[in-house]
């Protein structure tokens, strides 16, 4: 196997132990973006920026519904969340770039 199909093999484990802990709809929004041919990668970026906008809008239990309510507010309130991020104790603007510390490697 050459060392880009075992790398892709290792990151889709990856992906799915993290979809284990996810509701369902994460696991279908998979099936959709890896029939749409996205690389691994994105699979990866993509859950990772829908768990957090998830986990930014939902307090307690997170279920298969959690965006069907979502507001134009909440949406926006999240956008903005992403323009800045904190390294080493301090607010640091996004220069243009949406940051997002990605949970599993």
């Amino acid at each position: 196997m050459s060392g880009r199909i075992e790398q892709e093999n290792k990151l889709k484990e990856k992906i799915k132990e993290r979809l284990n802990v996810l509701p369902q709809i994460f696991t279908t929004f998979y099936h959709y973006l890896e029939a749409e041919q996205k690389s691994y990668i994105t699979i990866k970026h993509y859950i990772e920026y829908v768990s957090e906008f998830m986990n930014n809008i939902k307090t307690g239990e997170c279920d298969n519904d959690f965006y069907k309510n979502v507001t134009v507010a909440q949406l926006r309130e999240y956008i903005v969340s992403l323009r800045t991020r904190v390294e080493k104790g301090k607010e640091i603007k996004n220069r243009g770039k949406i940051y997002y510390d990605i949970t599993f490697h």
